[in-house]
């Protein structure tokens, strides 16, 4: 039973506030109105930072394997919302994001 258990530490807590921040961002963003477009300035950082943020926390990998999928998910998400090639090249590049970080989370 014990050999079950793991013991999951996060080596840089501030990631998993950087994260929190970009979910209040995004939350704040897309639940308030303005006229001069901070709210969506808003919503788009902080969906940026919590997406980044997770993508670094939910890899079980060295600094640099989190770091680089952290720029992937930042470059490929983005890539969903446009048509034709572009848009199947960002879902094929999440789909690629998540098996990787599956596999080092597994590994």
């Amino acid at each position: 039973m014990q050999a079950l258990r793991k013991y999951v530490s996060l080596a840089e807590p501030q990631v998993a506030h950087v994260a929190m921040a970009g979910f209040a961002l995004a939350a704040i963003g897309l639940t308030v109105q303005d006229t001069f477009g901070a709210t969506t300035m808003a919503a788009g950082l902080g969906l940026a930072l919590a997406l980044a943020g997770s993508t670094y926390v939910a890899t079980g990998a060295s600094t640099k394997v989190r770091l680089g999928t952290a720029l992937t998910a930042l470059v490929a998400a983005p890539l969903l919302f446009f048509g034709g090639p572009l848009q199947l090249l960002g879902g094929v590049s999440v789909a690629a994001l998540a098996l990787g970080i599956a596999y080092t989370r597994i590994a």
